[in-house]
């Protein structure tokens, strides 16, 4: 898997550290034996999960704020090493990475 060309920091606003804790929190509870070298695909439904709820709350970000954000996709980067592909198909917020070490 390639990255996506438009890069963002991990750190770099409020959506970017919104998404980010989504994925600790899906990392936190995927019990799944993955290799190194695994391409892991989450899927995030943003309006049934409750996630858009949460952001229009805390931080007035609608749906369409992140479609503008993410575009035809982001790669979120962590450091040089970890970085996370994200992208839109329909409503639904798709993360994909590479498994850097045995999980």
């Amino acid at each position: 898997m390639k990255k996506f060309e438009k890069e963002v920091k991990f750190d770099e606003n409020r959506i970017i550290e919104y998404i980010g804790g989504m994925i600790d929190s899906r990392l936190g509870g995927d019990w799944t034996d993955y290799e190194v070298g695994d391409e892991v695909k989450y899927d995030f439904d943003l309006e049934d999960d409750g996630y858009l709820e949460d952001l229009k709350e805390e931080f007035g970000i609608e749906l369409s704020d992140i479609k503008e954000l993410v575009g035809e996709g982001i790669c979120i980067v962590v450091d040089e090493d970890i970085w996370y592909n994200v992208y839109f198909e329909n409503n639904i917020l798709v993360v994909k990475y590479i498994v850097l070490e045995y999980l």
